[in-house]
């Protein structure tokens, strides 16, 4: 079952970074304006067979997009 959480975390991360990569390259800067951080579990653990909880943070630093 924690092998089913990781890929459907990996799934998430996938999904996430192609609606967010696209939109940071089309601004020509020496760092992203968008940056992702994503956590599972509580302090990266999860019982198995559970929901796994995710945190996800989306900052823009730059210009609006």
């Amino acid at each position: 079952m924690r092998q089913h959480a990781l890929r459907l975390f990996s799934l998430l991360i996938i999904l996430l970074s192609a609606v967010i990569i696209p939109s940071a390259e089309t601004q020509a800067q020496d760092q992203p304006a968008v940056t992702m951080t994503v956590g599972a579990g509580f302090d990266g653990k999860c019982k198995q067979g559970l929901w796994i909880p995710l945190r996800v943070v989306i900052e823009n630093n730059g210009s609006d997009l």
